[in-house]
């Protein structure tokens, strides 16, 4: 549901700022505007991609993240889902009420 609702947003978005751009460069640079625009977009998913797997996914041999640190959230990937550490999340056990 969140899925549909942000993408709904973005649309919505997209029609204001696709209205705002021939207001911003002449209209023979329009294209050259656009492709930075979604340039910039594709580099900062890629630089959230370094980051995940850098700080939150660890390796399962060695529990560490391709950065050589522990993971931030105690993600291990080899061990499955529901596995991680939630204690390093929450401070507490959420299943220990402690």
């Amino acid at each position: 549901m969140a899925f549909a609702v942000g993408t709904v947003a973005a649309e919505i978005a997209a029609v204001f700022n696709n209205a705002m751009m021939p207001s911003l460069v002449p209209h023979d640079q329009l294209g050259r505007l656009s492709g930075r625009g979604w340039a910039l977009g594709y580099a900062g998913g890629l630089v959230s991609l370094v980051i995940a797997l850098g700080l939150l996914i660890a390796d399962g041999d060695r529990g560490r993240t391709m950065l050589g640190l522990p993971s931030i959230l105690g993600l291990v990937g080899h061990e499955g889902e529901g596995s991680w550490d939630r204690s390093r999340l929450f401070g507490f056990s959420p299943s220990s009420g402690r």
